[in-house]
């Protein structure tokens, strides 16, 4: 018996479709689940757990509008960190500037 896909039925399985496909994706990208230097059963288990873990937090903080998505929180997460490496190494530097002298000739 073939069984007709209506237009709801197919937008309905589409829509679960893309739900996957945002999670795999942010599992993979901002919760870096493939990125472990671990070889021991117990550290891929807990490395694992931890990621997704992480997906969990991001989906309760997107749910309750706190983050707008995932992908911002990774991207602004050392934002800070780096401002004030910067904000030490930059006065150290002056050295480093060029300095010109007038050129004459011999």
């Amino acid at each position: 018996m073939i069984r007709k896909i209506t237009r709801n039925i197919f937008t309905e399985q589409h829509d679960k479709h893309g739900h996957i496909e945002q999670y795999h994706r942010a599992i993979k990208q901002a919760c870096n689940i493939e990125r472990f230097q671990v070889r021991s059963k117990t550290a891929i288990r807990n490395h694992l757990f931890a990621a997704i873990y992480a997906y969990m937090q991001f989906q309760k903080l997107s749910a309750m509008s706190l983050i707008n998505n995932c992908y911002s929180v990774q991207r602004n997460l050392f934002n800070e960190v780096i401002a004030a490496f910067i904000g030490t190494f930059m006065p150290t530097i002056a050295h480093l500037n060029p300095e010109f002298r007038s050129v004459f000739n011999a």
